[in-house]
């Protein structure tokens, strides 16, 4: 157990640099019904979301793209259902999003990790608050050694900044976790309820510590309509 808090706790301290490609599949209506119950901080009850089998059909997938140089450089591509693509890019000097059709250039954030709310994957440390940790077996995820974990939530409601963003992961009844035994990072996480996965995020490729183009952190100054 401490060697799994430990990994989890120094994940985003683990590495000069990481590219990765991720995958994000989640039964929108399933998740929604989920989120809309917890967020208005009533007892989720899984049994009756789950037994709507017609809210089953639909599966909505997002691919990411995401670059990080630690402490400032951050870059995430998403690609949703539809084809668009939402640029988000961080640099010591400024935050810019870009998608569908509208530009956002903004003062950078006062925090190095400000991303991490969003980006768990990578600094996974946000875990030890908000869920009870179960350690399981090691296991072997892309050739990479990993540990298969178990939580739940705790029963503590977070207020959090953006934490719709992330209330899937204080939603849900249980998570499987599958961690990075050398970097910590979650390399696969996933939302149960009653042992069914509705929201699952995946790491099909990564590197760490190599070296990154600055080119991919470059912020167009357009300032007009994508």
């Amino acid at each position: 157990m401490a060697r799994v808090l430990k990994l989890l706790y120094a994940a985003h301290n683990s590495y000069a640099s990481v590219a990765a490609e991720l995958t994000y599949e989640y039964h929108p209506k399933v998740l929604q019904a989920i989120l809309e119950s917890w967020l208005r901080q009533q007892s989720v009850d899984y049994s009756s979301i789950v037994s709507r089998q017609e809210d089953w059909h639909q599966v909505a997938r997002e691919t990411w793209k995401v670059w990080h140089q630690p402490p400032y450089s951050w870059r995430k591509d998403v690609t949703v259902q539809s084809g668009d693509t939402i640029t988000f890019i961080a640099t010591e000097s400024c935050t810019y999003l870009r998608g569908g059709r509208y530009v956002n250039v903004n003062p950078p954030k006062h925090t190095s990790s400000w991303w991490a709310e969003d980006e768990i994957f990578l600094d996974p440390s946000l875990l030890l608050a908000i869920h009870e940790i179960h350690v399981g077996e090691t296991d072997t995820y892309l050739n990479r050694q990993v540990i298969r974990v178990r939580s739940t939530p705790r029963r503590t409601r977070w207020k959090l900044s953006g934490v719709y963003d992330i209330a899937w992961l204080m939603s849900g009844e249980e998570y499987e976790l599958l961690i990075d035994m050398e970097y910590g990072v979650l390399l696969r996480y996933s939302a149960r309820a009653k042992g069914q996965i509705y929201a699952i995020v995946e790491v099909k490729r990564v590197e760490f510590d190599v070296p990154i183009n600055s080119d991919i952190f470059f912020v167009p100054m357009d300032g007009g309509i994508g």
